[in-house]
């Protein structure tokens, strides 16, 4: 078995490991959190921006417009984040007070293994566009290399790109 197929081993053991003790119901929340968040960043950061110019002295500080802009988009961001993620660990514990806590941290679990593994699949094939020819993508022996390919593919797949690494 090499390297890399440990790492991804490991990957999965982590990920299963914390989903389950987050729970499904939380991850979601926290996936929506930070989707919302983004969303509401693109919507309203300028215009949180001008706010703080008008109320503070940001534009003289040091490395503006860059601090303010950051900082703006940070005060709009965490309140959005954080009423998701609130939701989320409020359905989880309503979930927990039906009986369903099981469900949730198995739910939790399998969500776990997936987000791990679609960010490995991001890193890899990061890689895999500033090395293609690096010894990695040909290391694989778990499953015959199958399982490899599966993580690579990942990410691809999920933003709907109908390319994939070619690792034969």
């Amino acid at each position: 078995m090499a390297i890399i197929d440990i790492v991804i081993l490991v990957l999965v053991a982590v990920g299963a490991f914390i989903g389950y003790r987050c729970g499904l119901l939380a991850g979601i929340g926290s996936i929506c959190g930070l989707l919302a968040g983004i969303v509401a960043c693109h919507l309203f950061g300028d215009i949180a921006y001008d706010v703080l110019c008008r109320h503070t002295d940001l534009e003289y500080y040091l490395a503006a417009p860059y601090t303010g802009t950051i900082l703006a988009y940070i005060i709009v961001f965490l309140p959005v984040y954080g009423v998701f993620w609130l939701a989320g660990r409020s359905l989880r514990a309503f979930a927990a007070s039906l009986k369903l806590g099981g469900i949730d941290h198995v739910g939790g679990a399998v969500f776990g293994v997936l987000e791990y593994l679609f960010a490995t699949s991001i890193v890899l094939n990061l890689v895999y566009v500033i090395a293609p020819y690096s010894a990695i993508f040909k290391s694989s022996h778990l499953a015959g290399g199958l399982l490899f390919e599966f993580v690579m593919d990942i990410a691809p797949f999920v933003w709907g790109a109908n390319v994939f690494p070619n690792l034969a």
